[in-house]
């Protein structure tokens, strides 16, 4: 059974340095901070970040893979972005699914957006990096952290 995640993630969303008025295609620079909170799980027809392909335990933490990027365009930058990649019962899976993530990153010769990742029973799939992946883009870093149920 899929259970859909929300992530409670509060942000602070700063304007680092204002478009110019008088530069047509000109745009704010900008920066957001994160204060990952926890989870909760919700329906199906909800908001939802994350399913998790089985149910977690009551009471239990999760672990978040997440990916804190930059991007932006020729006249604008966003910084501190975050791509939340998926959330596991088991932070050894996390862990591993982290690393893959960094040496994918490191690899020069790729073409491609997508990477293998493992689900909690060793299952593969494939993810798109498509949000972090790019010209404008850039990774600050790739983290796991423990999460937990709030009512939030």
């Amino acid at each position: 059974m899929t259970t859909y995640i929300r992530i409670i993630d509060e942000t602070y969303h700063e304007i680092t340095r204002e478009a110019d008025p008088d530069e047509r295609w000109d745009g704010d620079d900008s920066y957001t901070s994160h204060s990952i909170r926890g989870y909760k799980v919700v329906g199906k027809k909800d908001y939802y970040d994350v399913a998790l392909k089985n149910d977690p335990v009551e009471g239990q933490p999760l672990w978040l893979l997440f990916v804190n990027y930059d991007t932006g365009n020729s006249f604008q930058r966003e910084e501190g972005e975050i791509e939340f990649v998926d959330v596991f019962s088991h932070s050894i899976i996390a862990v591993e699914n982290q690393r893959r993530i960094q040496e994918y990153l490191k690899d020069q010769t790729k073409d491609h957006y997508t990477m293998e990742l493992r689900l909690d029973t060793g299952e593969k799939y494939s993810y798109s990096a498509t949000a972090f992946i790019g010209y404008f883009e850039s990774v600050n870093d790739v983290e796991v952290i423990e999460i937990c149920p709030t009512e939030d």
